[in-house]
């Protein structure tokens, strides 16, 4: 499957801005899995440098490395 950058959000300065107001909680439904699993999974990422969130809009910096991290485990 390709997917174009408009289907990931929007390219900025600050990375791919996705603005669309979601919680951890709806994540994990959206996923299908516990919403604490979830958390540690955003955290690790943020911690790493891979995404941020600042006022209900994420920030995807390295969708690349997200990938590789991703087909890794």
């Amino acid at each position: 499957m390709s997917f174009s950058r408009k289907d990931y959000g929007v390219e900025t300065t600050r990375g791919i801005e996705i603005k669309f107001d979601f919680s951890i909680t709806f994540l994990a439904e959206l996923v299908g899995s516990k919403r604490e699993t979830i958390s540690r999974i955003v955290k690790h990422l943020s911690k790493e440098g891979y995404i941020f969130v600042e006022h209900n809009t994420w920030y995807v910096k390295k969708l690349e490395d997200i990938r590789e991290f991703v087909h890794k485990k």
